[in-house]
């Protein structure tokens, strides 16, 4: 399980590279390195008021004072977003998000 454990470590230090797969945001005032994984199917487009979909994969140690619950708002990059659905895969968390835009 150690070797496991090490090559995860391997990993997260590769997908969050910021030079390479991933970018610093701001979670709530605090500087939040991700990996944007939005599909392009989620960007929905209609008339009047539409939901906008976001979704970011972090390492779930990156949240030292508590992780994101569902339906909890958080304010990224200046923006409110709501979040929608957390997955917790190994040391990772996969959450996605929305906000209504006009």
């Amino acid at each position: 399980m150690s070797k496991f454990r090490a090559q995860l470590s391997r990993d997260q230090s590769t997908f969050y590279n910021k030079a390479e797969f991933a970018r610093t945001i701001k979670w709530n005032g605090y500087d939040l390195v991700v990996q944007d994984e939005t599909p392009p199917d989620l960007i929905q487009f209609g008339h009047g008021t539409n939901a906008e979909y976001i979704v970011f994969r972090c390492p779930a140690s990156a949240f030292s004072s508590g992780l994101p619950v569902n339906d909890e708002v958080v304010v990224i990059d200046g923006s409110h977003w709501t979040v929608r659905e957390i997955q917790k895969p190994h040391d990772d968390l996969i959450i996605k998000l929305d906000r209504l835009v006009s």
